[in-house]
């Protein structure tokens, strides 16, 4: 009976020993397909350019890359950017189906020499274990592009031909490299290259500017220069200043007249209730004129009339003179609206017998004795 169990113990101890090495080198073959698709898995970077480098001197005014990532097996990958050196990501590029990508770094660097460091990463399609080639560098010097300043054409404030204006309005073209909103015009009223005015352009370049409140009358000479920023760099541009030199003259503005002057009176002269009417025509906008009256001949006024829109106006004078013979003088008077200035029509006098609508023999009577 021992030697029977011996036996089977030899025969089944081989069996399991033969299953043994037979699992053993399945585990082995796995972990070498493993480690092949590792290997298959693992993400390169070519053709690293600056797309901007077109004389390829390293030296570009927009920091854009450029290249191709091949990710082997994996469905995803990416280029991690590191513009500083530290070994960690600043910036992040996603390639396209083909493995194009590229990524402008205007943001993330500063002007001067450059050295970024780029790696491809991937993630293992299995094991979703990160995959990386190392970081690649890529030298250059990162230049603001060159902006030539802004320039001024065609200024005028619209002097006539003996250098006087009426209305001073600054016109011209300004012509700049940058975009619209990086571009105006300064003014200089008093010489002492400081902005007290400015213009702003049109998007064709076109500037107006009225600098009817910002001067006072007589001789000027303004100076303007156009001024832009480089978007880059923020840095003022400027073609100088540009001198004008004019008199500025305020708007000719004729007197006011009178016309249909009456008060009322009869073919014999006499007036019962006296009314003054009358028009007054005036180039001057409405609220500037009214009517001065004088009835007592002293060059001052004594009452005043206002005319409507149309100029027409008039006033009741029985409060303001007594009866009997009467000479008034009536004047238009206005302001100019720049100077203040008085403009008047001059003195016209009208001469009436005020006389009374009560019975004179009624005046005889005290007031008492009437019943």
């Amino acid at each position: 009976m021992k030697s029977l169990s011996r036996f089977l113990c030899a025969v089944f101890g081989q069996r399991r020993s033969s299953r043994r090495r037979r699992r053993t080198s399945a585990a082995l073959a796995a972990e070498v397909l493993e480690s092949r698709v590792l290997l298959s898995a693992t993400p390169t970077l070519s053709s690293l350019t600056l797309v901007h480098d077109g004389d390829g001197d390293g030296v570009v005014s927009i920091p854009e890359v450029s290249g191709v990532v091949d990710a082997g097996e994996s469905d995803y990958a990416m280029v991690e950017i590191d513009v500083d050196g530290d070994q960690m990501a600043d910036s992040w590029a996603y390639p396209d189906p083909a493995g194009l990508f590229t990524q402008d770094l205007s943001s993330d660097l500063g002007f001067g020499p450059q050295t970024i460091h780029l790696r491809a990463v991937a993630w293992h399609p299995q094991t979703g274990e990160e995959l990386t080639e190392g970081w690649s560098s890529l030298s250059f010097d990162y230049q603001a592009a060159p902006v030539a300043p802004p320039t001024l054409s065609g200024l005028s404030v619209g002097a006539d031909g003996n250098g006087v204006v009426l209305t001073p309005v600054l016109t011209g073209t300004l012509t700049t490299a940058t975009p619209g909103d990086y571009a105006m015009v300064e003014i200089d009223l008093d010489g002492d290259d400081m902005a007290d005015a400015w213009a702003y352009p049109d998007s064709g370049g076109l500037i107006s500017q009225d600098l009817s409140s910002d001067l006072s009358f007589g001789e000027q000479t303004i100076r303007v220069r156009a001024v832009a920023w480089h978007p880059q760099t923020g840095e003022e541009l400027t073609d100088g200043w540009s001198s004008l030199s004019f008199d500025y003259q305020a708007t000719p503005v004729a007197p006011p007249t009178l016309s249909d002057l009456s008060v009322g009176a009869d073919a014999a002269g006499v007036v019962l209730a006296p009314v003054l009417t009358g028009r007054v025509t005036t180039s001057i906008p409405d609220g500037y004129a009214m009517i001065e009256i004088d009835v007592d001949g002293d060059d001052v006024a004594d009452a005043w009339a206002y005319p409507d829109p149309t100029g027409w106006f008039e006033q009741d004078l029985s409060w303001d003179i007594g009866f009997g013979a009467q000479t008034i003088r009536v004047r238009a008077v206005a302001w100019h609206p720049q100077t203040g200035e008085v403009l008047t029509s001059g003195w016209s006098s009208l001469s009436f017998d005020y006389q009374s609508t009560v019975d004179p023999s009624l005046e005889e009577f005290p007031a008492e004795d009437l019943p």
